[in-house]
């Protein structure tokens, strides 16, 4: 068997999460809390009424019918990546930091690494686990490639009024569109 030794290759590399059986149930849960709020949000883009226009306004600046089709295929690729995460793909940050939810490489939409922060946030609602999840996600080249132009309710917010454009582009506005919580 291989053990990485000189002359004993290593032939599989074992899956290690590194976390214990409280931290995986909270990462399972928070990827089913993600799925619930993406679909809510394809709901509300296929059905595009008046009240889905408003608060996609809210968000992102804009309820043109090109923002609706860039956030809906988001939406959609972000389903599609979910359908295969598990705690597999949630690593711990490295090196670890207080303030810090999670981060991405951009180029890897494997994993996400999850830091302090994220243990304590709600389940779901704004600046959720599940909206930390969708942050991030949005980041990756294959799903959005969102940036932090800004961060905070009141950044985004901010951003939507006076850059409809970049707040199309923000990974918290696309959080909180997520979240339900652009408005609130």
């Amino acid at each position: 068997m291989g053990d990485g030794a000189p002359g004993n290759p290593v032939t599989s590399c074992p899956k290690q999460s590194g976390w214990d059986a409280t931290q995986k149930a909270a990462i399972e849960q928070a990827l089913k809390d993600q799925k619930t709020m993406l679909e809510a949000r394809k709901a509300e883009l296929e059905r595009w009424n008046e009240a889905d226009k408003k608060k996609f306004k809210d968000c992102f600046g804009s309820d043109s019918d090109a923002a609706r089709d860039k956030v809906k295929d988001r939406v959609d690729k972000m389903l599609e990546l979910n359908k295969g995460y598990t705690a597999d793909n949630v690593a711990p940050g490295d090196p670890p930091k207080d303030n810090r939810f999670a981060y991405v490489y951009p180029n890897d939409d494997k994993k996400v690494y999850v830091d302090k922060a994220f243990w304590s946030a709600p389940a779901t609602g704004a600046d959720s686990k599940a909206g930390v999840l969708c942050h991030e996600m949005s980041h990756f080249n294959s799903v959005g490639a969102t940036k932090d132009h800004v961060y905070g309710t009141a950044g985004s917010k901010a951003l939507a009024k006076s850059a409809p454009d970049k707040a199309l582009t923000n990974a918290d506005n696309f959080e909180y569109f997520c979240e339900g919580a652009c408005g609130s």
